[in-house]
């Protein structure tokens, strides 16, 4: 089943009407889960700000131009979804899976995602400035994601590629990074203490100012990053690859 509003015309963006713009259908969570249980998969033009829709089931469900800013997502199971221009600005999401979901220009702003499931996630141009992900399972994702101020602490990125990445001021402390990929990632000023990097390639990386003093650094590539200002631990040529 598929619901879909008319389109005569292509979606610009979403603010004020104009005569190029399509203005996605208000719905409820209730409606949402009802369309769900009745074997609805295509969600499409919907906004529902504010929802509660804690320990919903929307897995392998698709979510394009589709807006639920603010609304609590708690333990909610999206794995396997699709999302395509998709607002979750600010949302609990603690506890969520979304495991093995995937899409792109997805704005999860300020969100919190602290003790979700995002293993094998792939997520392009994903807005995740100063998001909440503790502790998050990133395992074997692919992000390219704008990460600016996000808190990574304890976060599982072991094998996950951020490749192209921008991650300003991030917070990786206690972070599992081994084997990670953040060939080329904007890592200025980032914090790495405790962060376990074995074989981490951050070849091309902008590390300028980042604090990796405490970092296991073992058989870590840094071919052609900048490095200037950033705090290495004082046995790093014995542990990394310059």
């Amino acid at each position: 089943m598929c619901y879909v509003l008319p389109a005569p015309r292509p979606l610009v963006s979403w603010g004020t009407p104009g005569p190029a713009m399509i203005v996605p259908e208000q719905t409820t969570a209730d409606a949402l889960t009802a369309r769900y249980d009745v074997g609805g998969r295509h969600f499409l033009r919907l906004t529902l700000r504010g929802a509660d829709l804690r320990q919903a089931n929307l897995s392998d469900a698709t979510f394009k131009v589709f807006d639920a800013s603010g609304s609590d997502l708690f333990g909610a199971n999206f794995y396997g979804s699709e999302f395509e221009q998709v607002e979750l600005r600010g949302c609990n999401l603690v506890g969520a899976d979304l495991s093995r979901s995937r899409g792109a220009i997805v704005d999860l702003s300020r969100a919190s995602l602290a003790g979700s499931r995002m293993l094998e996630v792939r997520l392009m141009e994903a807005n995740m400035p100063g998001t909440d992900l503790t502790s998050v399972n990133l395992r074997g994702a692919r992000l390219e994601a704008n990460l600016e101020g996000a808190n990574l602490t304890r976060a599982n990125l072991e094998g996950a590629v951020l490749d192209g990445s921008f991650a300003w001021g991030a917070n990786f402390d206690r972070a599992n990074l081994a084997g990670a990929h953040l060939a080329g990632v904007k890592l200025r000023r980032t914090y790495f203490g405790g962060a376990d990097m074995r074989d981490a390639v951050l070849d091309g990386a902008d590390l300028r100012g980042a604090d990796l003093r405490t970092a296991n650094l073992r058989g870590a590539s840094f071919t052609g990053a900048l490095l200037d200002g950033a705090l290495f631990p004082h046995e790093r040529h014995a542990h990394a690859n310059p």
